[in-house]
């Protein structure tokens, strides 16, 4: 099989820098002076657009549905209304009537920017003039700040809007859970060892949902709902209304385009004229980590100038300088490694060969990451309520990085693997486990909320990109109840003997590992895809 591509990945190198104590304190000093003009700027920002909103209603027809014009657009009407230019009315910001072109000569990021720092031929609005936070920073990094402001304020109000909508979500949960107790239910059908009646309420039953998906809640637990929605609903409002105070402490610095590497350990860039132009590499005494940090730099002095930053941590300086690297795909391969990803095993991977024929499959193991989110949770609940949270849980050994340690060996395997088959890699395309999981048990529930499938396919996907070998994602329609050997997609039997990781064939009659089986029709589908585009 034929397969030839290029890619282009991208990643960031960070170089600890070596520094002596005035070089530091000079840089800190910066750094603070930098988080004081974004503070300022985001302050602006807000003030100048506290209310701001779009002029336009969307025409709609009897349907109440939007009406399109000739090239598929919503048809918009405004209010008979005319901005201080004679324009029609656009926006609205802080009362002010404004047509496009005023708003965004005063209010967009490139208008606000204007009206904050002067320039040749220009001068900065009194009030708002960002000089007024700092004086001790260059001209370009007063740019800077006002970018990172506008980046920082869209942030925050994306995490407003979010939370508002969770409010919603949580206030029309609390009314069903009243109603449920008023006495608007539905009894839901008793199970096994059942000893209470169970509710639901009847707007939860839809096209897709029936009665008998549903376990319900037992009257002790609708109340408990109430109290706990209640509650969780009084502090969201609270915390809405009271807008805290924004203290952006900057740890990170965009450098332009004059770093330069001069030497293996030597370093220059521009920040300021009382910093030093030079700087020292702080590099590792390891000697396969030096070589590894050695042919980076030999690949940057190569490609053209990139941007970079310049980071700060825990009182040290790292140079974070962005990779872009081309790697040709291989044009022919002897098969293709199918994975699928689960809760028992984090990963089953079986090779296929071009002509269908599959080999044994193998299994990765995920009871030592469920271990350490285990303990990850049990230290959480021992760090509530106590005091120095920050101190404590430094003294305790980092867990996420043992899981990020086990995730890149298995990574490592799964290329590992492919290469050594001459395989290309199929992952299946997935998303977010669904909310609503009623018919699993809480056990299930619990291992399934613990995983984040995405990291282990990207992890692989880079990996794999580097040693040239292609990755591609299917869709996983069927992957799980489609019968591997003859390809039965109805009379099939998933769990089998009450068994989830079982899979029955009724038509051939095969037995077999549930997620092995899934793996040889991911790996299959991923054959077909591409045998059709060649």
């Amino acid at each position: 099989m034929k397969l030839s591509e290029q890619e282009n990945i991208t990643t960031g190198v960070k170089f600890k820098l070596k520094l002596d104590k005035e070089t530091s304190e000079g840089l800190n000093d910066y750094f603070d002076e930098y988080g004081k003009a974004i503070n300022f700027a985001i302050k602006v920002i807000q003030k100048e657009l506290a209310e701001d909103r779009f002029a336009g209603k969307v025409r709609l027809d009897e349907n109440k549905k939007p009406l399109l014009n000739e090239d598929g657009k919503k048809i918009w009407d405004f209010p008979n209304e005319f901005c201080s230019c004679g324009k029609q009315v656009n926006r609205y910001v802080n009362g002010k009537s404004l047509c496009q072109e005023c708003y965004k000569n005063k209010f967009t990021e490139y208008g606000i920017r204007k009206r904050m720092y002067s320039a040749k031929g220009r001068k900065a609005e009194q009030d708002i003039n960002i000089k007024n936070s700092t004086n001790k920073i260059s001209k370009t990094h007063f740019n800077y700040a006002i970018r990172e402001a506008f980046i920082l304020d869209k942030s925050i109000k994306k995490q407003r809007k979010e939370r508002f909508r969770r409010l919603r979500e949580m206030k029309k949960k609390l009314q069903e859970f009243i109603e449920i107790r008023d006495g608007n239910k539905i009894l839901c059908p008793k199970i096994e060892k059942q000893r209470v009646e169970r509710y639901i309420h009847p707007s939860w039953i839809n096209k897709e949902k029936k009665l008998e998906d549903f376990r319900g809640y037992s009257m002790s637990n609708v109340l408990g709902k109430i109290k706990i929605l209640d509650r969780n609903i009084k502090r969201e409002e609270k915390s809405l209304k009271e807008k805290g105070q924004i203290n952006f402490k900057a740890r990170r610095l965009m450098l332009d385009k004059s770093v330069k590497f001069l030497n293996d350990n030597k370093i220059s860039f521009t920040i300021s004229k009382n910093l030093p132009k030079e700087y020292e590499l702080d590099l590792p005494e390891k000697e396969k980590r030096l070589n590894w940090l050695k042919e980076k730099i030999k690949i940057i002095k190569n490609q053209k100038p990139k941007y970079a930053y310049l980071l700060r941590k825990d009182d040290n300086f790292y140079l974070q300088y962005t990779l872009e690297t081309e790697f040709n795909l291989k044009e022919d391969y002897s098969g293709i490694v199918g994975i699928d990803r689960g809760v028992s095993h984090i990963a089953v991977y079986t090779f296929v060969h071009n002509n269908g024929k599959n080999e044994r499959p193998l299994f990765l193991n995920s009871s030592e990451i469920l271990r350490l989110k285990n303990l990850q949770k049990e230290r959480d609940r021992f760090l509530r309520r106590k005091h120095n949270k920050k101190r404590k849980k430094s003294n305790m050994r980092n867990i996420e990085k043992k899981i990020q340690l086990i995730l890149h060996n298995y990574s490592k395997q799964i290329v590992d693997f492919a290469k050594n088959k001459n395989a290309f890699i199929v992952f299946e395309k997935l998303e977010k486990p669904k909310k609503n999981r009623s018919k699993m048990s809480k056990k299930s529930q619990y291992k399934l909320s613990q995983f984040t499938f995405k990291k282990l396919s990207d992890l692989v996907d880079y990996k794999a990109k580097r040693e040239g070998i292609k990755v591609l994602y299917i869709s996983p329609e069927y992957t799980s109840k489609e019968c591997s050997h003859c390809g039965e997609k109805v009379n099939t039997q998933r769990p089998f003997n009450g068994n989830s990781s079982l899979f029955k064939c009724n038509k051939c009659g095969v037995e077999l590992n549930a997620d092995y089986n899934a793996s040889i029709n991911i790996a299959k589908k991923g054959l077909n895809i591409l045998n059709s585009t060649n």
